[in-house]
C-alpha cells in the first residue's frame, strides 16, 4: 500500500482547544499584553552587574589571601622537611658514632685485660729479680721458693744457685754503641 499524505493537525492547547481560542489567564497575564519597563529592566541588569562584579572583586581578593597562605605554608613545609631530614641525617650519624664508640670500648676492654694480665706478670718479675739482686735476701722466707727440698734418701740437697752473668749496658743515645759499660755482677757476700 501506498503512503497519502496526512494533513497536518491545528495546534491545540490542552484537551484539544485550539490556541486562538484560549482565554487569558489574567487580565495582565496575556504575552501581548505584559512588557516590562525597559528603563527598569537596565537599571536591574546594571544593579545585578554590579554586585556580580563586587563579589568577584572580593573572591580575587579572598583567592589572592589564600594563594599568599598556601605559599607561605608550602615554604614552612618545605622548610620543617628540610629540618626534618637534618636531623634525621644527624640522628643516623650520632647513632653510627655511638655503635664505633661501643665497638671501640668493646675492643679496648679486651686491651685493659690483656695489659691487666701483662702487668701482673711483670709485677711478678719485678719481685723475683729484686729478689735475686737483694744480697739480703733468704730465699727460704719467700713464700714461692720452696727453700730446701728434701731427697727420698733422708738427705737435705740445696737448689743449685746459678753463677751470675756479666751484665752488659749499651746507652741507646749514643748511635754507633761506642759507649757499653760492662758491670760486674759478683759480688761479695
Amino acid at each position: 500500500m501506498a503512503r497519502t499524505k496526512i494533513t497536518p493537525h491545528k495546534s491545540v492547547g490542552p484537551k484539544g482547544v485550539p490556541r486562538h481560542q484560549l482565554s487569558p489567564r489574567s487580565d495582565g497575564a496575556s504575552s501581548s499584553s505584559f512588557r516590562p519597563d525597559p528603563q527598569a529592566e537596565v537599571q536591574r541588569l546594571l544593579a545585578e552587574l554590579a554586585q556580580a562584579t563586587r563579589d568577584r572583586v572580593l573572591d580575587a581578593i579572598q583567592v589572592g589571601k589564600l594563594q599568599d597562605q598556601l605559599r607561605c605554608l608550602t615554604t614552612t613545609h618545605k622548610n620543617c622537611e628540610r629540618i626534618l631530614v637534618h636531623m634525621v641525617e644527624g640522628r643516623n650519624e650520632a647513632w653510627h658514632r655511638e655503635d664505633v664508640a661501643r665497638a671501640r670500648a668493646h675492643e679496648l676492654e679486651f686491651y685493659v685485660e690483656d695489659l691487666e694480665e701483662y702487668y701482673t706478670n711483670l709485677h711478678e718479675e719485678v719481685h723475683r729479680l729484686n729478689n735475686l739482686l737483694d744480697p739480703n735476701h733468704e730465699p727460704q722466707a719467700d713464700a714461692m721458693d720452696p727453700g730446701v727440698i728434701i731427697a727420698d734418701d733422708d738427705e737435705p740437697k740445696e737448689e743449685e744457685e746459678e753463677e751470675p752473668k756479666e751484665v752488659v749496658l749499651v746507652n741507646e743515645s749514643d748511635e754507633e754503641g761506642g759507649n757499653v759499660s760492662r758491670m760486674d755482677t759478683d759480688h761479695e757476700v
